[in-house]
């Protein structure tokens, strides 16, 4: 099953997930979080390891989008540990924090969510928790073709 998490931009959707997975098991994937600085962060759920993803560095190695830049490595690291989550776990939930204009453009973490949604679509007992600003919606559910889900908040 496909659950989905939506809200406005700062609405707390991260912050929710966060409080959501502790004290849980069979839970993998990736949370954007942010640090005192309002810096973006990638935090893997498995393994409690955080990179930065976001910088204030126009360069080569960055992707923009708006007045954000992020690190193209960071993303790189992201796709990796979704799509080992989705190789090696049947069971239980992946997360994916979140899914937006870079995906829409076929970047950012479009390919590990391509496999992960694919997976999850019909396998009851593995489930994908998508984050999506209410913004983007309908554009990322008609991308991804997402007909059937649910919504945690």
């Amino acid at each position: 099953m496909i659950y989905i998490v939506s809200g406005k931009i700062e609405s707390g959707k991260s912050s929710f997930l966060y409080s959501w997975i502790e004290n849980k098991s069979n839970i993998s994937g990736i949370l954007c979080l942010k640090d005192s600085n309002y810096i973006r962060h990638i935090y893997d759920i498995k393994s409690k390891d955080i990179f930065r993803i976001q910088t204030n560095n126009i360069e080569e190695t960055t992707i923009s989008i708006g007045r954000f830049h992020f690190l193209k490595s960071a993303f790189k690291k992201a796709n990796t540990i979704l799509k080992r989550a989705c190789t090696q776990q049947d069971t239980g939930f992946i997360i994916i924090d979140e899914l937006g204009k870079l995906e829409l453009e076929n970047k950012g973490l479009h390919p590990s969510a391509q496999l992960i949604i694919e997976k999850t679509r019909n396998n009851e007992n593995l489930h994908s928790i998508l984050v999506i600003r209410t913004t983007l919606f309908n554009s990322v559910l008609k991308h991804y073709d997402i007909t059937d889900y649910k919504t945690l908040k």
